[in-house]
């Protein structure tokens, strides 16, 4: 599989700019891989997996949507959120 595209949240006044990456990864089916630092999110549902260095080096926690239910995707959509939020203060 490869990466068909890559949308990349940033903030470039903090110290670590990237707050989010998404990937959509071509395959078969296509799947969405959103991850962020794994300090930046919580993950309540323990849907997520660890990767050590696994986002530019720093820890990451990544959610692989495979199948994108409405329930996923607000799960993940709120952990964007999560991750945005230091940023606005």
């Amino acid at each position: 599989p490869g990466v068909t595209y890559s949308l990349r949240g940033t903030d470039p006044a903090r110290s670590r700019p990237l707050r989010v990456m998404v990937d959509v990864i071509e395959d078969a089916p296509r799947w969405l891989s959103v991850c962020f630092y794994a300090d930046l999110v919580s993950d309540p549902a323990g849907q997520g997996a660890f990767v050590p260095g696994g986002l530019l080096g720093d820890d990451a926690l990544c959610f692989d949507l495979e199948t994108c239910t409405p329930e996923s995707l607000a799960y993940v959509g709120e952990r964007i959120v999560e991750a945005c939020r230091p940023a606005a203060g």
